[in-house]
């Protein structure tokens, strides 16, 4: 049985955080004419992130079995929630709300025998 610990949780949360950036990076990416300076820097720095992310991944992937380890990608759309409110200025609605506890309460029950 392999060992998991608090660094290898943190490398968890850190691969879907990075996963995260590189959303929001093709978010920035959209809100410029396709092929302009700024959508290819966007672009490319979502690719970086991307690629980090694989490294992270992989490292995950020594830990975790892939099922458990994927069930935790729901934690992206958190993230993208709470940048599309501070970043964007998009509204919160009792919806949105609704969907993250539901996206949370599900995490817990899916990883609750660990």
């Amino acid at each position: 049985m392999r060992v998991k610990g608090l660094s290898a949780y943190l490398t968890l949360h850190l691969a879907y955080f990075v996963f995260s950036l590189a959303v929001l990076s093709m978010k920035f990416a959209s809100t410029f004419p396709f092929g302009s300076v700024p959508f290819l820097k966007y672009y490319l720095l979502s690719i970086a992130f991307m690629v980090i992310y694989a490294f992270f991944w992989q490292k995950v992937l020594s830990v975790y079995p892939l099922t458990r380890a994927y069930s935790w990608k729901a934690l992206v759309f958190l993230w993208v929630f709470l940048y599309s409110i501070v970043l964007f200025r998009e509204p919160l609605t009792w919806k949105n709300i609704l969907g993250a506890v539901l996206i949370v309460s599900g995490l817990i029950m899916v990883n609750d025998h660990e």
